[in-house]
């Protein structure tokens, strides 16, 4: 019996193409040969709830036995020259805008395959598109540079504290001279809680006042870069009333 394809799904595709995290198995003749990636290969997600994700892409930079799954689709180059390229026009601003045009759907957002095939795109020659593509591949190895530096901060912080702090408290001992032990109210101005939406119609608007949820909340930060839902001016002035 041959194994099972791994198939990737909308989830999968971010800043990278994540081949090894939640993914789905199916049996190997529903998968045909030209649905297989190929390296240089580009996986893009076709329909969505979330307007933010519909549209999204990522390439394939590394081999891997596997295909996507029904609601994405998979852009082949016809070299790996015009793919390195393809991997960054796809991240542009006039590509994002076009998508922002063109995802059609009320509730649920989807684009076409003869959609795609129809963008115009501004191809340089070919030296200069592998220019072009070598120089923001440098710029995203810098990137991902940064952001394992900032992991190893964000690991680094609790653990000086914990060096500075916790490992004084030992269960049991007295605390070092000059601490004492206080409520955490004691050392707070107030405890607000969140904005009371229960029984209420409440009518989210595009833009307004911001709403940061629990899903905004994530590894010690608050992501105010998408997902938040807004309140209009005149709502937001009737609960603040509540507070």
């Amino acid at each position: 019996i041959e194994e099972w394809v791994p198939v990737l799904r909308a989830g999968n595709i971010s800043d990278r193409l994540i081949t090894d995290d939640d993914l789905i198995w199916v049996p190997p003749n529903l998968v045909s040969h030209n649905q297989l990636l190929k390296t240089g290969d580009i996986a893009i997600c076709m329909s969505s709830g979330s307007p933010k994700v519909v549209g999204k892409t990522a390439t394939l930079k590394h081999e891997w036995v596997g295909s996507v799954g029904a609601f994405c689709a998979i852009v082949r180059p016809v070299d790996d020259g015009v793919g390195g390229y393809l991997s960054h026009w796809f991240k542009s601003d006039s590509y994002l805008a076009w998508r922002d045009s063109q995802a059609m759907g009320s509730s649920i957002q989807n684009l076409r395959a003869n959609q795609l095939l129809e963008i115009p795109i501004p191809l340089p020659p070919l030296e200069e598109q592998k220019r072009i593509a070598g120089i923001l591949n440098k710029a995203e190895g810098i990137k991902k540079l940064r952001e394992e530096a900032d992991k190893k901060t964000e690991e680094l912080i609790p653990a000086i504290f914990h060096e500075m702090v916790g490992s004084r408290i030992k269960k049991g001992e007295e605390l070092p001279d000059g601490w004492k032990w206080v409520k955490l109210g004691d050392v707070c101005e107030r405890l607000h809680q969140g904005l009371n939406t229960a029984g209420q119609k409440i009518k989210f608007v595009p833009e307004g006042f911001p709403i940061i949820q629990a899903r905004n909340i994530f590894g010690g930060k608050i992501d105010i870069t998408e997902k938040l839902k807004y309140l209009s001016q005149s709502d937001w002035n009737k609960y603040k009333e509540q507070y």
